[in-house]
């Protein structure tokens, strides 16, 4: 998934699926939630964020969660 496809998903998310995701972000990454905004906005991910944020969104797509 390209970096900027991150924002699509996470404002196409309804409600309570997006409330999960940002947790499940938040968790794994430890970093807070004014920083995944940011990085939400701007598109700017490490290599390892990028990761576990894709890891996230495949494991939601099949889980059926959005």
């Amino acid at each position: 998934m390209v970096i900027s496809d991150y924002r699509k998903f996470f404002y196409c998310l309804k409600e309570n699926p997006k409330r999960v995701f940002r947790w499940r972000v938040l968790e794994a990454t430890e970093m807070s939630q004014a920083t995944f905004y940011y990085k939400l906005r701007n598109g700017n991910w490490s290599k390892s964020e990028r990761m576990v944020v894709d890891r996230i969104i495949e494991g939601m797509s099949h889980a059926g969660e959005n």
